[in-house]
């Protein structure tokens, strides 16, 4: 997802000057492509996130394309109020991109873990939340944020994605996108009662244990959300009586939160199952599969239970 990030800046940026890049000192082995071809359009901020955020939205001020670039959690929660204050309230279009979402950096310990990032990001009113699910989608969203400014947190894996075939559909605030069954695929029967929504790069794993265990039901992406995204997204649940969510984020003002919040808003009955990361996460330390086995056997376990009830 990064490489396919950095890829579309440089070639948004031959035709567009307006287009700087942010790190705060990170991103190495990813960044150079961009750097050597417009070092006057590239700032190393260094460990300063804070003045990052800031620099970021005073480019945007004037009139320019900002782009911030991190691991995981330090340009969320290390900036809270710089978002807050210089780019949401302001309305500005900087893109906060970070790379390492949930536990990708898990062997390296909580203070690398961004597993409640999305909380933080989806209180703001004018963010919108940008949760690609394959490097293809990153590009869609991209070329989205470029047709329509807006402050936006986009939230990247660390490697190793692989790539999803979903239906010509198009790419909006709170629209979904069918990721399983893949398209042109009738073998099945498919529910219009029970859904998968997943948001990340976990939906190729989410899929395959879906596809296993319960090929009648269907999976969507949700590319784009947020708080001015609600009443689009309602429109998208409509039919499905019971909804199961997946992230790399805990339960606590995660996706499935929202997914709940906008229901209840709505004052709509729907039955909504998240599939979350455990809290006790945070005092742990191993490998993202290791940090992720729990979530991926609930995951399964909920599947068995609506298939055999």
């Amino acid at each position: 997802m990064r490489s396919a990030f950095i890829k579309w800046l440089v070639n948004k940026s031959q035709a567009d000057k307006r287009i700087h890049l942010l790190t705060g000192d990170l991103g190495y082995s990813v960044v150079e492509s961009f750097q050597s071809v417009f070092p006057d359009r590239f700032i190393n901020v260094g460990v300063a996130e804070q003045n990052m955020t800031g620099i970021a939205a005073g480019l945007t001020s004037e009139k320019l394309l900002a782009y911030t670039y991190s691991i995981g959690i330090f340009p969320t929660f290390r900036c809270a109020e710089q978002i807050r204050n210089d780019i949401d309230y302001h309305n500005l279009p900087v893109v906060t991109c970070t790379v390492g979402s949930g536990v990708a950096y898990g062997s390296l310990g909580y203070s690398h873990h961004a597993i409640q990032d999305i909380s933080l990001m989806r209180a703001l009113p004018n963010m919108v939340i940008a949760t690609p699910c394959d490097p293809a989608q990153v590009i869609d969203i991209l070329e989205w944020h470029y047709n329509n400014p807006c402050p936006m947190y986009l939230r990247l894996h660390k490697s190793g994605e692989g790539s999803l075939r979903r239906e010509n559909c198009s790419l909006g605030l709170g629209l979904i996108q069918q990721i399983y069954p893949t398209p042109g695929d009738f073998s099945h029967s498919f529910s219009r009662d029970i859904c998968v929504l997943v948001v990340g790069f976990t939906a190729e794993k989410v899929s395959i244990i879906v596809n296993n265990h319960a090929p009648h039901i269907p999976i969507f992406s949700v590319p784009l959300w947020g708080c001015s995204a609600k009443n689009n997204f309602i429109d998208e649940l409509n039919e499905f009586k019971t909804i199961i969510t997946v992230e790399d984020h805990v339960l606590e003002g995660g996706f499935g939160a929202y997914v709940m919040e906008s229901l209840a808003t709505a004052r709509l009955n729907k039955t909504v199952i998240p599939i979350t990361l455990e809290s006790d996460v945070v005092g742990k330390v191993a490998k993202e599969e290791i940090l992720l086995a729990p979530l991926f056997r609930q995951l399964q376990q909920t599947l068995l239970s609506l298939v055999q009830g």
